[in-house]
């Protein structure tokens, strides 16, 4: 059992090491020693393990930030499903107000495809970027958003992000994926993006992370995330299904809609001809019955025949 043990750190060890350190490592470098935040897109094919990577990546970095916290007696941060989120209300509590996460957190904003309205959902992600952009800057936040395609960011929001990863594929067999990860770097005077590989040296030579592995995170993690993925899916599916077959309203609904806008006269006359069944009312009879003018009355009947609410 030792042995087996033994050799199953030594393998996830193998896996993650290399590339996969100096990635994260680089990662983590910016709110620690560089004292900025870092903003990354995760793109990729359905099924090519952008979500899993994204909350690997998450432990990882964290990690790697509180081992530097110890060594400089910072207070260490944490990791769990908090730091993932599937709305856009929910990513700016993350950010702001009394549920924030601590300075140099990881947030992860997962399914931002599908948690905005699918007509202007570009339109909104690259706004509510725009408006928090300099939040996360000072607060020095990691975050990963996950979108199907990295111009689906309009060129402002892109300039502002220091990486894009694409993953690649999953290899099922042995638990792990493949991404490619690219730093990136808007020169504003030409107005163009550049984008190149973390550089690493390993045995006296300098390589490059072209193909970063990661592991599948944590089996406790991985049954919350799929807990929250579907109590999502659910909501959104629920409110697909409201838009296509809206809920019958009650009579009461009805008629509570049709007297909206009216004035408390007319809501009176509205009652009084309604409640009596009365066929050809009457303006004088009416006043005196609810204790209104003649010509007040008048109009009343007129409006809600306007309406449709009453014909005499």
């Amino acid at each position: 059992m030792g042995n087996s043990s033994f050799f199953i750190k030594y393998y996830i060890k193998m896996i993650e090491s290399g590339q996969t350190k100096a990635f994260v490592m680089e990662i983590a470098s910016r709110p620690t020693r560089k004292n900025t935040n870092f903003l990354c897109v995760v793109v990729g094919l359905p099924g090519t393990g952008k979500s899993y990577s994204c909350i690997r990546l998450g432990q990882l970095v964290t990690d790697e930030i509180n081992e530097y916290n110890r060594k400089h007696d910072k207070p260490e941060i944490e990791f769990s499903m908090n730091n993932v989120v599937f709305t856009p209300g929910d990513f700016l509590r993350r950010i702001h107000g009394k549920d924030a996460l601590t300075p140099g957190s990881v947030i992860i904003f997962e399914e931002v495809g599908t948690s905005l309205d699918s007509k202007d959902a570009l339109t909104k992600l690259n706004k509510m970027i725009a408006h928090v952009v300099e939040t996360m800057r000072y607060r020095k936040y990691i975050t990963f958003f996950n979108l199907p395609r990295f111009m689906n960011l309009d060129k402002t929001i892109r300039s502002l992000c220091h990486c894009v990863i694409e993953t690649k594929k999953i290899v099922h067999h042995k638990n792990f994926c493949y991404i490619k990860p690219l730093l990136t770097q808007f020169n504003p005077k030409l107005d163009k993006a550049y984008h190149r590989y973390v550089k690493f040296k390993d045995g006296g030579k300098q390589h490059k992370a072209t193909s970063v592995k990661l592991r599948k995170p944590t089996t406790k993690i991985r049954n919350e995330y799929e807990r929250m993925k579907h109590a999502f899916a659910d909501n959104l599916y629920e409110g697909i299904l409201a838009e296509i077959e809206p809920v019958k309203e009650t009579p009461e609904q009805l008629e509570r809609k049709k007297l909206l806008g009216l004035t408390p006269v007319q809501k009176r006359v509205y009652r009084h001809v309604t409640d009596n069944n009365i066929k050809n009312p009457s303006p004088a009879l009416i006043a005196n019955m609810i204790d209104s003018k003649v010509n007040t009355v008048a109009a009343a009947l007129a409006r809600l025949d306007k309406l449709e609410l009453y014909n005499y």
